[in-house]
């Protein structure tokens, strides 16, 4: 799992995508990896906390709720986010914990 693309993931019988947002290392070392959720357009209504993306797919993702899946629950990795995504994603979120 690499920090900054979207992967489809397996969870309760549904897959959904999410955008890696935790360290490389850290992912390798704990064998799984922190996300938060990546919708299509048109699925759920855009909020202050929502970034969002063109590629690789289009949608938004959602950064005020963030989970951690292990390794076995990546199915397809579908690409990285624009660097400017990737950085929103940051700001978002460090807005969200108030860092």
């Amino acid at each position: 799992m690499k920090r900054g693309h979207v992967y489809r993931i397996r969870y309760q019988d549904r897959s959904i995508d999410v955008l890696v947002v935790s360290d490389d290392q850290i992912n390798a070392h704990v064998g799984g990896a922190t996300v938060v959720q990546v919708y299509p357009q048109g699925e759920r209504t855009p909020t202050l906390l929502s970034v969002p993306m063109e590629t690789p797919l289009p949608g938004f993702a959602v950064t005020d709720r963030y989970s951690s899946f292990s390794a076995a629950h990546f199915t397809d990795d579908r690409g990285p986010v624009d660097a400017r995504v990737m950085e929103a994603v940051e700001i978002s979120i460090r807005t969200v914990l108030g860092l």
